[in-house]
């Protein structure tokens, strides 16, 4: 499988043929679902359900400006409103976010619903930072 600029593309040999030396090559493309690029980091969340008390701490995959997925045992299912702090190279967001999708045992990814300007010129400066743009981090690093 690959993926680039918004599709991804499986190719798949056919099963060889007695008269035929090589299997074909099939080419299947399928548009990409996300509404923006994500890109892999490493960080954290704190996710509280809302109307409850208490959150839960998980490691942080991948990050976009629409969403993210979290690593996690135990995952909440998909529908869930949520309320979330994210943490990425020190920069913290808030935000209301909605479960997406949910692999018990694995992890979840969160769509960002609800966040102030300010929680989203954080946001941008985290995807600024894990895609390689920002040019704060060339001109330390």
């Amino acid at each position: 499988m690959c993926k680039q600029k918004g599709f991804s593309l499986r190719f798949e040999l056919s099963p060889l043929d007695k008269s035929q030396d090589f299997g074909k090559l099939h080419v299947s493309v399928a548009t990409e679902r996300r509404s923006a690029p994500r890109f892999r980091c490493k960080g954290s969340i704190l996710i509280r359900q809302q109307h409850t008390r208490f959150p839960i701490g998980a490691a942080v995959s991948d990050v976009s400006l629409s969403g993210c997925y979290s690593e996690l045992l135990t995952t909440l299912p998909v529908g869930t409103k949520v309320d979330l702090s994210l943490q990425v190279d020190e920069i913290t967001v808030y935000c209301a976010a909605e479960v997406r999708t949910s692999h018990p045992g694995v992890g979840m990814g969160i769509k960002f619903e609800q966040m102030s300007g300010t929680d989203r010129g954080a946001l941008e400066k985290v995807i600024a930072r894990v895609s390689g743009l920002d040019p704060w981090v060339e001109a330390t690093g």
